[in-house]
């Protein structure tokens, strides 16, 4: 959380954790799951690290010492696709491709509340900024909305997509919900009452990969399988001129600066990209290195830095 260390999961089935300022490897990598990290986060403490695999599992670490704190622990019967932890830092939730959405507590570290109402598996999830609900997607083509403490559905299925549903999101404010789908559009949702607001968002011509609101809560920004980055009015539900096409191949992952004045990119032509929100022009050159898909990005909380994971099993820190 104070921004001084880095923690990326594998398909080698690792967690190394790494100086943000130095770039260099703290310690050995963390060894004790049986098939590739899908996630990892860490508590709001800074003093854990919990990862969810393929295995379906998730462990927990201590950051200091790089040793499980318990032994792993399977509230799944399929690989853990999503995994978050909630702003308060006590809730962790996962989605996994058994078609389920489990609930945990994070102190106690063990199996809680699964919900099962999907019919597909669960692609992506985000928790309320107020810690509690949560959003889940599936390839069902559905989003639900469910209640952290208790686990109970409190809206859903709600049904606006008709393919499956790849990235949710909530509004800084938690009153809206945003999904992406593999149908090209975006939906906006009421967080109140599930109502989906306005029409479907058409502008991509192809899976919709990653979506995030700035942190005004007035924009969307997309990404899209199309090589394009569109922004959208929340309110209004219109594209902000023209998408950007400047990325060659597949856009998989987009994130805003924590002011709002940039986004970065990251793609399968193995480049990450930062653009002026006002103007949409690109500033500076692509960032080169990575010589794989570019799966995720992040900024530092100060808005210096830019991290990318990429395929190719490395991580990059960026001096923005």
């Amino acid at each position: 959380p104070d921004g001084s260390r880095i923690v990326s999961g594998s398909d080698d089935n690792t967690i190394c954790i790494w100086d943000a300022e130095t770039g260099l490897q703290t310690g050995k990598p963390l060894k004790g799951h049986t098939a590739w990290i899908r996630s990892v986060v860490v508590s709001h403490n800074g003093k854990w690290i919990l990862s969810a695999s393929g295995d379906h599992t998730i462990q927990a670490w201590d950051i200091a010492t790089g040793t499980p704190l318990i032994s792993p622990f399977k509230p799944h019967s399929h690989a853990v696709r999503s995994f978050i932890i909630s702003q308060d830092g006590k809730k962790i939730v996962s989605g996994s491709w058994d078609n389920t959405v489990y609930i945990g507590d994070v102190e106690v570290l063990q199996v809680g509340k699964i919900d099962g109402l999907h019919t597909s598996r669960v692609v992506s999830i985000d928790i309320s900024p107020d810690g509690r609900q949560i959003v889940s997607g599936s390839a069902d083509c559905t989003v639900h909305m469910w209640d952290i403490t208790s686990g109970a559905l409190i809206k859903g299925p709600l049904k606006g997509h008709n393919k499956q549903v790849l990235s949710v999101a909530f509004s800084p404010d938690g009153q809206k919900i945003a999904s992406g789908s593999e149908d090209c559009t975006i939906c906006i949702w009421d967080a109140k009452n599930g109502l989906q607001l306005g029409s479907p968002l058409q502008g991509h011509t192809a899976n919709v990969w990653s979506i995030a609101f700035s942190p005004d809560g007035q924009q969307i920004v997309s990404g899209s399988a199309d090589g394009s980055i569109c922004f959208w009015d929340i309110n209004t539900g219109f594209l902000l001129g023209s998408p950007i096409h400047g990325h060659r191949k597949a856009i998989l992952t987009v994130a805003f600066s924590p002011k709002g004045d940039k986004i970065a990119s990251g793609s399968d032509d193995k480049t990450v990209r930062i653009w002026d929100v006002k103007t949409r022009i690109q500033i500076g050159s692509s960032l080169t290195g990575h010589t794989d898909s570019i799966y995720s990005v992040a900024w530092s909380q100060d808005g210096d830095k830019i991290v990318s994971g990429s395929a190719d099993n490395t991580i990059f820190i960026w001096n923005v």
